[in-house]
């Protein structure tokens, strides 16, 4: 049996429907009798009450059943009981340490993490009055936790001494076509010439504003109207080309099913970043996904790569960082990461090897012996 317990101020808002939803959501999974969940409250003043009428009904509106509910407080006996400790916000998190003197066996996280966006909160309905809107937050974190809980649940055991960071374009998935069909429309709508799609091969990787700047040429005091129109394009048609690349999911699969926390770091706009993943590795359990978001720094800047690696509990050095850009592999060495470049993607072997890759791989499958063997792949270049 694993056993969650979401915190929040007064548990009769935010941790107890999330405590609803994920029973609701185990039990549809087939998890009812592997999964038991539980709520409580980091203060006093809600003891006993049920949940927030406003709050019980949006959980009503959208089809969750509310089971009995009287508020409590959490205790410091709370900690050895539970195996996951959520909160919903960092306020929680203080709390949180205080209550329980620290977290040392690494059971707390925030909800917000869960759904790919670390250091997120889940806002306060009490302050928002938007309860439908903080159930849609909810649901999302208690979908990416029940994927990690359906991994733990099979008896496959997270391991933590080791894990795998994966850029995105170029590596998980064969983007290029419909970046270069979204931008080259883009670039036609202000009368500016197209380009090959082999082009954008070199134009990608630094973000959507610096692919705008690159495609403008001289032009560039169009290049905040070309973006704009870029990135609506391309939201609209993110999906029409592209595709993992061969092997790929079987790779993924193969580390899932090997215990190893896999999680995803890109350049590209975050909410894109989401919106890909989900859409194609729906059964991939990635810990964390995090895109181009204005509280990072872009790649090769080195702080969201290790934000990630603290947040799935894995030390730096034991991180495989995946990519096929020299961004990539200059943020892998300077987040003290071990570097794997591919030979798949949209950039060369001589550019990754001069930027300094530990590991060249052809092909997918290539990946599984390398980061299960350490440093003693079977096929690595």
């Amino acid at each position: 049996m694993i056993k969650v317990l979401f915190v929040c101020h007064g548990n009769i808002c935010r941790s107890a429907a999330a405590e609803m939803v994920l029973r609701q959501m185990a039990a549809e999974a087939g998890m009812e009798t592997r999964v038991e969940t539980g709520s409580a409250a980091t203060t006093r003043e809600e003891i006993g009450n049920d949940i927030y009428p406003p709050m019980k009904k949006a959980l009503h509106a959208a089809g969750y059943f509310c089971h009995p509910h009287a508020a409590r407080q959490t205790r410091r006996e709370d900690y050895a009981r539970w195996d996951f400790i959520i909160g919903m916000d960092e306020e929680n998190m203080w709390d949180l340490r205080r209550i329980y003197d620290g977290d040392p066996e690494g059971k707390l996280s925030m909800l917000m993490d869960w759904a790919g966006k670390p250091g997120a909160e889940i806002d306060d309905p009490w302050y928002t009055r938007d309860f439908r809107g903080v159930l849609g937050q909810i649901e999302d974190g208690c979908k990416g936790l029940l994927k990690q809980l359906m991994r733990e649940g099979s008896g496959v055991q997270r391991r933590k001494d080791r894990a795998v960071l994966f850029d995105l374009d170029g590596t998980l998935l064969n983007t290029l076509e419909d970046i270069c069909n979204a931008m080259n429309t883009a670039l036609q709508s202000m009368g500016i010439k197209p380009w090959e799609t082999d082009a954008y091969r070199y134009m990608v990787g630094n973000g959507a504003r610096v692919l705008a700047e690159r495609a403008v040429r001289d032009r560039q005091e169009l290049a905040d109207r070309v973006l704009a129109a870029y990135q609506r394009q391309y939201e609209a048609h993110q999906m029409e080309k592209t595709r993992p690349y061969d092997g790929m999911m079987n790779t993924l699969r193969a580390l899932r099913d090997q215990g190893v926390p896999l999680a995803v770091l890109s350049n590209k706009p975050d909410a894109d970043t989401q919106r890909i993943i989900a859409h194609f590795f729906p059964d991939i359990p990635f810990e964390q996904v995090l895109g181009q978001r204005p509280d990072y720094p872009r790649k090769p800047d080195p702080t969201a790569a290790l934000t990630l690696a603290e947040k799935m509990g894995i030390p730096a050095e034991a991180v495989w960082y995946v990519g096929d850009t020299s961004v990539d592999m200059e943020c892998a060495r300077r987040a003290g990461m071990r570097s794997v470049g591919v030979l798949w993607g949209f950039r060369t072997r001589t550019e990754l090897e001069g930027s300094g890759a530990q590991f060249l791989i052809r092909r997918p499958a290539e990946l599984v012996g390398l980061v299960l063997n350490g440093e003693k792949p079977a096929i690595v270049e």
